[in-house]
């Protein structure tokens, strides 16, 4: 299975049709195991998602 793409408006960008949220990766909820989270971002990878959400709270 393979995430369709879909163009960023007219900036010729193409981008995953779902995006992946990180910020239950980072430590804002409590501890976070790194080894889990990189094997996460394989697997998104290997679907194709290339829209990661990694904005900080503030």
């Amino acid at each position: 299975m393979t995430l369709p793409l879909r163009e960023l408006g007219k900036t010729g960008v193409k981008i995953s049709v779902i995006g992946l949220g990180c910020m239950g990766m980072s430590e804002f909820y409590g501890s976070s195991d790194e080894q889990e989270n990189i094997k996460v971002l394989n697997r998104v990878l290997e679907l194709g998602c290339n829209f990661w959400d990694t904005s900080v709270r503030v």
